[in-house]
């Protein structure tokens, strides 16, 4: 199963504009997530190359804002916090949550299209039901939800690809300072053919 998805991951590199392909900063790994500045093939307990695709939209989503999403090499997502009878726990007011993650869809919709990769929305909305904020989400049932989301989803605008990979391309840019100072600081990373170890 490795090899297949290496083939596959192989393959949705290969598809990619070169100057993102050949990008000194564009690492892969074996994790789940974007995770010590590489974006990870895994989700769950399966390796799944297609979700690499998912984890650059965020990036593209955030705006290629390292510096505040990503400050120590795993993306950082801003879920607001307070203590209650002394447990710290999510403290959501509204949806904001789930519409990054919609539009982070919309982008990665975007993304698999320009790759030749299959891209299933409505498996994606229905994972929302395990984002902290999905009971702010309008609507009294899942069915309502859903449809609030497939709306919201259905009013984004069509994502520009040279302004998406500009922005993913700012995102790469950061990571290769930040590693670089890493190294002079003598914190020292170990890659190999573009996946870090």
């Amino acid at each position: 199963m490795e090899d297949a998805a290496w083939d596959a991951l192989g393959q949705i590199i290969d598809r990619l504009p070169a100057h993102i392909r050949d990008h000194r900063a564009l690492f892969f790994s074996l994790h789940e997530g974007y995770t010590r500045f590489a974006f990870g093939c895994r989700l769950g307990p399966h390796l799944e190359p297609e979700s690499v695709l998912h984890d650059m939209a965020h990036a593209i989503e955030f705006d290629g804002d390292l510096d505040h999403r990503a400050k120590h090499g795993r993306m950082m997502f801003g879920v607001p916090h307070k203590t209650i009878y002394g447990q710290w726990v999510d403290n959501y007011s509204d949806w904001t949550s789930t519409r990054r993650e919609i539009r982070t869809f919309r982008i990665q919709e975007a993304l698999t299209r320009i790759v030749g990769v299959e891209f299933d929305l409505d498996s994606s909305l229905r994972t929302m039901d395990y984002m902290g904020d999905w009971y702010l989400v309008p609507g009294n049932s899942d069915e309502s939800r859903m449809r609030t989301m497939q709306e919201y989803y259905a009013g984004l605008p069509t994502p520009n690809e040279s302004e998406m990979w500009a922005v993913l391309e700012k995102w790469l840019d950061k990571t290769a300072l930040r590693l670089m100072n890493m190294v002079h600081g003598s914190r020292k990373l170990m890659y190999w053919n573009g996946v870090i170890h």
